[in-house]
C-alpha cells in the first residue's frame, strides 16, 4: 500500500493504488480502441539513494523502486499493425493522442518522440525472436514527467511485460527480467538513442517499493543484488522534491561527463574508474591527475563508489539505528556536494532544496539522476516529513522559484 502524504497545502503527488491504475488504464484503453485490454502491466519509478554516474564508469549503484509507476495495457490484433496511445501527450514530445506503425519496420524515422520508446521495445523483442501479431497499447503514469525518476525506463519495462503477456511469453523471475532489460536497452539504443544503459531497465523490471538493488557494473554487464531496506521499520522514509525541470542540455552534458570520465581513466591507465575504486590508494592516484577538470570528475566517481559501499555497510551494521542512519544521511550530503562541485551537474534550485532539507531536520539529502535539473531525495523521519517539506517549500518560493512538488517514495 502506498504511503499517505501528510495533509497540508503543499503540492503532493499521490500514487495510484493497483485498483486505481487498472481502472484508469481499462477506461483509457476503451476510449481509444473501443473495448478493454487483455492484459495490464506496471513498472515502478526509481530513486537512486547513492551512486549517480557510477554505472558507465564500472562502479556500483544503490537504487529502490517507488510507489509511483507507469502502467501499460495491451491487446493483440489480427494483423501486423502497432497502435500506441496515451493521455500524457501534453507533457511529452511527439504526436498527440494515437500513433500507428508496423511491428515489421524498425526505423527511428517511423516513431519520433514518445512512440519510439514503445515501438523500440516491440521491434527489439521481434529481433530477439519473441514474435507475435500486431498490438494495441495504451499507457499512463503517475510518475511525474521530468522528475528524473526513470519514467521512460518504466515505460519500456511495462511495455515489455505487457507485450510478453499478449504474445504468451512467460517472464516470471529475475533472470527473465534481466533478459527483458537487455531487450529494452537495445530498442532504446537503436530507436530512441537516449543516454542510459541496461542498469536502469533492470531497476525498472526488478524494482518495487521497499526493495533495494545494488547494481554492480565492474564486469560491464550489471550484476543485481538485493540489499536490505530497513527504513520503514525504523519510522524513516524518502521524501522526493521536484524543484527543477530537466534542462534540454542534459543530453549533451551527460555525454560530456562520460567523455571526461573516459579521459580520466585513460590518464590513470585503468580500464575504468570503477576498477580504480577497488584499489586502496584510489583517491591518492586521482589527486595526481594533472588536468583539474578530469581530476574533479574522477574524484566524484571514485568517492561516490566508496559512498555506496559505506551506505550498504551502515544498512547491514548492527550498531544502534540512530548512528547508522545518521551516517547514511551524512554520506548523502557528501554525495550532493560532490555532484555539485566535482561533477558539476547540480542545479541552483536543487542545491537550495538540499540546503533547506538539512536546515529542516532531514538526516540527509542529495540530488539524484543525470543532473541539470530533476529532483532531490531526503532521508527523513516519517513524523517530520511535513516539517521538512514545508521548509523546502518556503526556501524555494522565497527565492522566487516555482513551488516544488513532493512525493513519498
Amino acid at each position: 500500500m502506498a504511503p499517505t502524504a501528510p495533509p497540508s497545502e503543499l503540492d503532493w503527488v499521490p500514487a495510484w493504488s493497483r485498483q486505481e491504475a487498472q481502472a484508469h488504464l481499462a477506461t483509457l484503453f476503451t476510449e481509444f480502441f473501443g473495448s478493454g485490454p487483455s492484459h495490464i502491466e506496471r513498472a515502478p519509478g526509481r530513486v537512486v539513494l547513492m551512486g549517480d554516474h557510477t554505472d558507465y564508469n564500472g562502479g556500483v549503484v544503490l537504487t529502490t523502486g517507488t510507489h509511483h509507476s507507469l502502467v501499460a495495457a495491451v491487446r493483440a490484433r489480427d494483423d501486423r499493425l502497432l497502435r500506441v496511445a496515451t493521455d500524457l501527450t501534453p507533457f511529452m514530445d511527439g504526436p498527440q493522442g494515437l500513433w500507428e506503425g508496423s511491428i515489421d519496420h524498425p526505423s527511428a524515422a517511423d516513431a519520433a518522440g514518445w512512440p519510439a520508446y514503445v515501438a523500440g521495445v516491440v521491434w527489439a523483442l521481434a529481433e530477439h525472436g519473441f514474435d507475435g501479431p500486431g498490438l494495441d497499447i495504451v499507457f499512463s503514469s503517475d510518475i511525474p514527467v521530468g522528475s528524473g525518476m526513470g519514467g521512460f525506463e518504466a515505460l519500456e519495462a511495462a511495455t515489455a511485460r505487457a507485450v510478453c503477456a499478449a504474445w504468451g511469453i512467460a517472464v516470471s523471475d529475475d533472470d527473465g527480467a534481466d533478459v527483458l532489460a537487455g531487450v529494452c536497452e537495445e530498442g532504446d539504443r537503436l530507436v530512441v538513442g537516449s543516454p542510459t544503459g541496461v542498469g536502469d531497465r533492470i531497476a525498472a523490471l526488478r524494482g518495487a517499493p521497499g526493495r533495494a538493488l545494488e547494481l554492480d557494473f565492474l564486469s560491464g554487464s550489471p550484476h543485481a543484488t538485493d540489499v536490505p531496506w530497513p527504513f520503514a521499520q525504523y519510522g524513516l522514509g524518502l521524501l522526493v522534491t521536484m524543484s527543477a525541470h530537466l534542462y534540454r542540455p542534459m543530453r549533451e552534458g551527460f555525454f560530456a561527463r562520460r567523455s571526461e570520465c573516459d579521459a580520466a581513466a585513460a590518464a590513470l591507465g585503468v580500464p575504468s574508474l570503477g576498477a580504480l575504486a577497488t584499489q586502496p590508494d584510489a583517491l591518492r592516484k586521482v589527486a595526481a591527475i594533472p588536468d583539474p577538470i578530469l581530476r574533479r570528475r574522477a574524484r566524484h566517481v571514485v568517492s561516490e563508489i566508496l559512498r555506496v559501499r559505506s551506505v550498504e555497510d551502515s544498512i547491514r551494521d548492527t550498531a544502534p539505528a540512530h548512528e547508522r542512519f545518521t551516517a547514511i544521511g551524512e554520506e548523502m550530503f557528501r554525495s550532493h556536494a560532490s555532484l555539485e562541485a566535482d561533477f558539476g551537474i547540480s542545479h541552483a534550485v536543487i542545491d537550495l532544496a538540499v540546503e533547506a532539507a538539512h536546515r529542516s531536520g532531514a538526516l540527509g539529502a542529495r540530488m539524484f539522476g543525470q543532473g541539470f535539473g530533476g529532483s532531490s531525495v531526503a532521508l527523513v523521519r516519517r513524523a517530520e516529513v511535513d516539517r521538512v517539506a514545508r521548509g523546502i517549500h518556503h526556501a524555494v518560493v522565497e527565492a522566487g522559484q516555482p513551488a516544488p512538488r513532493f512525493l513519498l517514495a
